[in-house]
């Protein structure tokens, strides 16, 4: 936002798209004491805006100041809506990987350390502590790119740290929905992995209640289409 102060023309950070990965090395400290008070409104506009500090210092709190640090804390309250992102900075989304069961995810192509560490990250962020800017800079240099190697995304995620809050954090729910697909699957594929057990199970009991079947469970078990039952 453009502001005019004695014929002077400022900027002011007042949108969450405004705001950068980065400020919030000076945002999560200053959130803690939100108490608009001349001190904290000096504080935050000197990293929100351009506006001086000789320039801040004499402006009437409640009439000047005071009501333009409200605007432009509001400004950092996580929107409804996020992007839909195919790239950032010209970093391509990472590839989908199927799985056996058909399901198209950018987790199949994680290697352990890069899955443990997105996993990690995920639940930092998702408990809305304090979001570390290296923390969501390292997601979305996992999330987009060309080369996974350690280096390369310690390179992109330094990069990364002059995205945009709003792009931050559709990278971040881009994660979590691509998280949900998983964890979705893995639970289906577990639910199918114990009826099957239990069917086989009946099937088990239910033959070695005759004669004929307890000679065919026998053959059975010796070709491996049967568990050995206690």
């Amino acid at each position: 936002m453009r502001i005019v102060i004695d014929n002077k023309s400022f900027e002011v950070k007042t949108q969450f798209s405004e705001y950068l990965i980065k400020d919030l090395v000076w945002i999560n400290p200053l959130i803690k004491n939100l108490d608009y008070s001349p001190k904290f409104c000096i504080d935050w506009l000197l990293n929100a805006s351009n506006i001086p500090f000789e320039v801040l210092e004499v402006l009437d709190l409640e009439t000047d100041l005071k009501p333009l640090t409200e605007l432009s804390v509001l400004g950092i309250r996580k929107p409804d809506m996020y992007l839909s992102l195919t790239e950032i900075k010209g970093h391509k989304k990472r590839e989908e990987l199927a799985t056996l069961g058909g399901l198209s995810i950018m987790l199949g192509n994680y290697n352990y350390k890069q899955f443990s560490l997105m996993g990690q990250l995920h639940d930092i962020i998702a408990k809305g502590k304090d979001t570390e800017p290296m923390q969501l800079a390292t997601m979305l240099a996992v999330l987009f790119g060309e080369d996974f190697s350690d280096k390369a995304i310690e390179k992109r995620a330094s990069e990364f740290m002059n995205v945009d809050l709003l792009t931050g954090f559709s990278g971040f729910f881009l994660f979590q929905k691509d998280l949900s697909k998983y964890r979705n699957y893995t639970l289906v594929s577990s639910q199918a992995t114990i009826m099957g057990a239990l069917r086989l199970e009946r099937l088990q009991k239910g033959l070695l209640k005759t004669a004929f079947g307890r000679f065919l469970h026998t053959r059975l078990q010796k070709k491996g289409y049967l568990t050995q039952m206690v």
